[in-house]
């Protein structure tokens, strides 16, 4: 990354660019703050924003100082540049195998070969992740050699920040053409100059650069800012590919439209009328794959199909959600009666169903945004060993159960949000945070909230979650940090 100037003294809005650009985790500004101003930690309590850490950081920090613990940090290091690459592979890992939309996946390739602006849009749980995913190890097999590519995701809240995009793509770019790199670039413009110099000098003929990005409608925001122009190039140069996808009620979709008809090589629509039968027949497929287990008839199959809408996620849940009814001892000639209708509607009945300690954990892994041991969410809850895992398992359908980071001894056992819930389901995931805050705690801050074998994993760097004293309830005693 780029390293600070050594003459001349920067201006506040630019030490707060510096600082979002090549400090964007709240772990790396933590550290930064531990270093210079160690007393100003006591002033991060449980809630604040990174915005007022910032603030409060150049409100008592001495400027030169800081360009200079910047410079000290190792920011021109190239160990540094290649830890800037954002490791997507628990999304890859999570797609697999693509199913039913081959049809889709050569018409993405074609897009591509045609190269510019390729957009893919849908909505949640329509496939879009899985056709990127799908596209990039085609177009890795073919080309032999890395594609960048960043993967945003509520899973984690690095991933979505605009300075994390712009460092991972820049430096993954930089592997692929080391003689294109600049040492002194400006943080902002770092890839777009980048850009330009590849499709200047670097890019062979047959070898377009292509930049894979899913996920837009994930990246944070500041307020109703458009966060895209922080990390999407201005102009595509010559010779350049950007595919992304996004979801077409983002309200940042139609700038994204705009800002791409300069030189659109194509959009495919997931969600769109002209796919719904073929959609209603994939969600039947899928459907069909557990009909046995299930021990469903066809018509059953047909009638859990149609309350999936169309949409493959959907269709998923609505299985787990009769694998568990099943479990329960529902018989099958009850299990596709009265199905919700729709991802909005099965995350609404869920949410009813729910017992208040299930929804104060929710709230907790919601406003962590990363899988977290469930033994500290049964110290923050003030349960027994093991009662959050229980509590959760009426949950399951929201949840993933991940193994715990590597080289963490012993292993232990976590829990994160599997999917983000849409439109009126994310009125759940508020309520679950809201719940939590009122009913039990003062959540640590990011460096104390976990083990010391997860702070030193590169991606623990959990939001907390927003909780005054005043509402908490005085007969319950405040949790024990970790």
């Amino acid at each position: 990354m780029a390293e600070p100037p050594r003459e001349g003294l920067l201006s506040r809005s630019e030490l707060r660019r510096l600082l979002d650009a090549l400090l964007p985790s709240d772990s790396e500004l933590n550290s930064l703050v531990f270093e210079q101003v160690p007393a100003l930690l006591a002033h991060f309590h449980p809630g604040l924003t990174r915005t007022a850490k910032v603030d409060l950081l150049l409100e008592n920090a001495d400027p030169e100082s800081l360009v200079r613990a910047l410079r000290a940090r190792g920011l021109r290091s190239p160990g540094r540049r290649q830890s800037e690459v954002f490791d997507a592979s628990p999304e890859r890992q999570r797609h697999l195998k693509l199913v039913g939309l081959e049809s889709l996946l050569e018409s993405l390739l074609s897009a591509i070969e045609r190269g510019g602006w390729v957009v893919v849009t849908g909505t949640p749980g329509s496939g879009k992740t899985a056709l990127l995913v799908a596209a990039l190890q085609v177009l890795e097999q073919r080309r032999q050699k890395p594609v960048p590519h960043h993967f945003l995701s509520h899973r984690s809240a690095d991933s979505t920040r605009p300075g994390v995009i712009l460092r991972s793509l820049a430096a993954q770019v930089e592997a692929l053409y080391p003689n294109q790199v600049d040492l002194d670039a400006s943080p902002e413009l770092r890839l777009i100059q980048l850009l330009s110099r590849v499709a200047r000098d670097g890019v062979e003929p047959g070898q377009e650069l292509i930049l894979l990005i899913d996920g837009l409608d994930e990246a944070e925001t500041v307020g109703r800012a458009n966060p895209f122009p922080r990390f999407l190039p201005s102009e595509l140069p010559p010779g350049v590919t950007v595919v992304c996808s996004i979801d077409p009620h983002s309200p940042h979709h139609d700038w994204l439209m705009h800002h791409a008809k300069q030189r659109l090589g194509g959009m495919l629509e997931l969600s769109g009328t002209a796919r719904r039968s073929e959609a209603e027949k994939l969600c039947e497929a899928i459907v069909g794959t557990h009909s046995k287990s299930l021990v469903l008839i066809d018509a059953q199959v047909r009638q859990a199909a149609r309350a999936a809408l169309g949409n493959p996620l959907c269709a998923h849940k609505l299985v787990e959600l009769m694998q568990e009814q099943q479990s329960r001892g529902v018989t099958e000639a009850a299990l596709t009666r009265d199905l919700p209708h729709g991802l909005d509607a099965l995350f609404a009945r869920l949410f009813r169903g729910l017992s208040n300690e299930t929804k104060a954990a929710l709230g907790l892994i919601c406003a962590a945004r990363q899988p977290i041991p469930c033994a500290l969410l049964d110290d923050l809850l003030g349960l027994d060993p093991g009662e959050a895992q229980q509590h959760l398992q009426s949950a399951r359908v929201l949840l993933d159960f991940p193994s715990s980071p590597p080289g963490v001894q012993p292993p232990l056992d976590c829990v994160g949000i599997a999917h983000r819930p849409p439109a009126r389901g994310h009125r759940w995931r508020t309520a679950c945070m809201r719940f939590a805050a009122c009913t039990r705690c003062v959540t640590p801050s990011p460096s104390t909230w976990m083990p010391t074998p997860f702070r030193r994993h590169p991606r623990s760097s959990p939001a907390s979650i927003t909780c005054s004293r005043e509402a908490r309830p005085t007969a319950v005693p405040p949790s024990p940090r970790i």
